[in-house]
């Protein structure tokens, strides 16, 4: 005798994959709409469905899903019951940005594929208040041979809205030899990125490398909703500029002493290579909340 198994459980042969459509969902910062408003599964033969979600905003600003309260880790699958997907959370990001979310079902016999749409975050989206951008401003700088100087004197921002800011600072000069941005007493690394608080910044000083030379720094900084391009701008170090009136008067003639002046306008500009700036590839990027993830099937 033949024994037949209907793995749709309805009698007749074969099963009804399910579906499910993602679309694209927009929130202000941390705002929370549940799930289902912008994920709809389906299926024909009225299985009950499991659910698998994945994001791929791995940074700390990032939206996410939350199930009861707890944040559910990016950069992996994470499996539901129905139950669950029916209480499940999105919640937009700590800032304005974007980043894809997956979801894919299942009726225990046949998944659909993974199925993706985009999270954006921004402010004002859902009728919160709008904010304005902060603005960052940054001069060319000359220093002597291991002077320090403010960052404040010549790195300037301003908010419209008066928000608390905090600043992130990138210094493309790697070699030994080179200027440095210096906090408490510490030199921060170069080629990475460095966070400050706005009372950091307030005491941050900018160094003047062991040598002759020229190199790219740059700033930017956040509101904690909108953070600003990447502005650039030159440390030049001359040891001219750490002459003293005194230095130059025994220099002796006229000649010599003109010479002296002169190099305090147009010092010596031939440097170690800039590493990083004007680099597709090493130059301080926009950190996108989004991470790139191709079809993540466990």
């Amino acid at each position: 005798f033949t024994l037949t198994t209907d793995i749709a459980g309805g009698g007749g042969g074969g099963n009804n994959a399910p579906t499910v459509t993602a679309n694209d969902l927009t929130l202000d910062v941390n705002v929370t709409v549940l799930a289902s408003s912008t994920l709809t599964p389906a299926d024909v033969d009225g299985d009950t469905l499991t659910y698998e979600v994945w994001d791929s905003g791995t940074k700390n600003n990032s939206g996410y899903f939350e199930l009861n309260g707890v944040n559910l880790a990016a950069g992996r699958g994470h499996n539901l019951t129905q139950g669950e997907f029916d209480v499940l959370n999105i919640v937009g990001g700590n800032q304005s940005g974007a980043e894809t979310l997956w979801v894919r079902v299942s009726d225990g016999a046949d998944t659909t594929a993974w199925e993706s749409f985009t999270l954006t975050t921004t402010v004002g989206s859902g009728g919160g208040s709008s904010n304005n951008t902060p603005v960052a401003t940054a001069n060319n700088l000359s220093l002597g041979l291991e002077s320090a100087a403010l960052a404040s004197t010549t790195i300037t921002a301003t908010d419209a809205d008066g928000d608390t800011l905090s600043y992130e600072v990138w210094d493309s000069g790697t070699k030994n030899s080179s200027g440095y941005f210096e906090l408490n007493g510490t030199k921060l690394n170069a080629g990475v990125n460095n966070y400050l608080t706005q009372a950091q910044f307030d005491v941050l000083n900018i160094v003047g490398g062991k040598q002759n030379g020229s190199e790219t720094l740059w700033v930017r900084v956040s509101d904690g909703a909108d953070t600003t391009a990447w502005e650039s701008f030159t440390l030049t170090t001359s040891d001219a500029l750490s002459l003293e009136v005194s230095d130059i008067l025994d220099m002796g003639s006229p000649d010599d002493i003109g010479s002296a002046i002169d190099s305090l306008s147009a010092p010596d500009e031939i440097a170690p290579p800039d590493l990083y700036a004007g680099t597709d590839v090493f130059s301080p990027i926009d950190p996108l909340i989004d991470s790139p993830v191709v079809d993540p099937i466990l």
